[in-house]
């Protein structure tokens, strides 16, 4: 899998960011940044024969074409050290509340003394960040989640796209990390980044040790 960052960093450099949205499908309110310190990924949550490690989940997104939420647990050096798979969901779409992904990845966090950060798969066409895929009024005004439905009163979902007004209310109203990941399996690309407020989004490089 190729690392977004270092592109992201580049299109930064080159002052090409619009370009570079364009080119990924990515929301196109969003604004870049770069830290260069990086996530560790340990190599057992990597690779291991297990149907929770990042491969394995990432694999089964391709194989089947759809998108599939993930949880990421963090030691308190931003290192993750293991992950969870979730539901598989549809080709455009999928639900990190769908089946036990949350209590599960919660149970575990607290048991180990970890931190919990979320991640889903992306379709074809669209590279490992937020997307430009909009939350529609109607969507949220039936969506189940009433931390979705919140987005109606706040009025964010009119600027940002739906990845991103979902990952900063989750980090906001839940005790899920700032770090969110996004894996594009058919396009072979992975990315970390902290979301902050006002559509900031940081990338750091991630590598397995």
């Amino acid at each position: 899998m190729d690392d977004i960052a270092p592109l992201v960093r580049e299109a930064i450099a080159k002052r090409a960011i619009p370009e570079f949205l364009v080119r990924w499908s990515a929301d196109l309110n969003i604004l870049l940044a770069y830290d260069d310190r990086p996530v560790v990924i340990v190599q057992d949550a990597w690779s291991r024969d297990s149907s929770h490690s990042l491969l394995h989940i990432i694999e089964n997104s391709r194989r089947r074409g759809r998108e599939v939420a993930f949880s990421a647990l963090h030691d308190d050096t931003d290192a993750a050290v293991a992950f969870i798979q979730g539901e598989v969901g549809y080709h455009g779409s999928c639900d990190w509340c769908a089946g036990t992904l949350l209590q599960d990845s919660f149970a575990v966090a607290h048991a180990r003394g970890l931190r919990v950060a979320l991640g889903h798969t992306h379709p074809r066409g669209f590279g490992a960040i937020c997307s430009d895929v909009p939350f529609s009024r109607d969507y949220l005004l039936h969506h189940d989640d009433p931390l979705l439905r919140e987005l109606l009163v706040t009025g964010l979902h009119q600027r940002f796209g739906g990845d991103y007004c979902e990952m900063l209310l989750r980090h906001k109203r839940t005790a899920v990390s700032d770090l969110f990941w996004i894996a594009s399996p058919r396009e072979n690309q992975l990315g970390v980044f902290e979301i902050h407020d006002a559509g900031r989004v940081v990338y750091r490089p991630w590598k397995i040790v």
